[in-house]
């Protein structure tokens, strides 16, 4: 696992990742009660491909009421990798009665 710090805007920063290493970092969000439409605004200062359920995120997308895997792949530059990942809905407010938990491992290939 690798250290993983979260600044006041909200982005957290996975230290000691600035060497052009690719890195996964998986969250399981949990939606309470239902199914709901959300986007996923993302800010990061790196590549980044992102899939939701084991499918490639392209704009709007479903959270199915309960467990939810989402994977972020991140490209590192020569900055430790720094991202936001902000669920909205779709009229734009911040996506309410979510859980999150996130992991992050760096992924060697062989």
């Amino acid at each position: 696992m690798r250290k993983v710090e979260k600044n006041r805007e909200g982005f957290i920063t996975l230290q000691e990742s600035a060497n052009n290493g690719i890195y996964f970092m998986t969250c399981f969000v949990h939606s309470i009660g239902k199914e709901i439409d959300v986007k996923l605004d993302m800010t990061a200062n790196c590549e980044t491909k992102v899939w939701i359920n084991g499918e490639l995120l392209e704009g709007e997308f479903k959270l199915n009421e309960g467990l939810n895997r989402i994977v972020i792949c991140a490209v590192a530059g020569s900055e430790n990798i720094s991202i936001r990942p902000i669920f909205i809905n779709v009229d734009g407010n911040f996506a309410n009665n979510l859980k999150y938990t996130l992991t992050i491992d760096e992924v060697d290939p062989k």
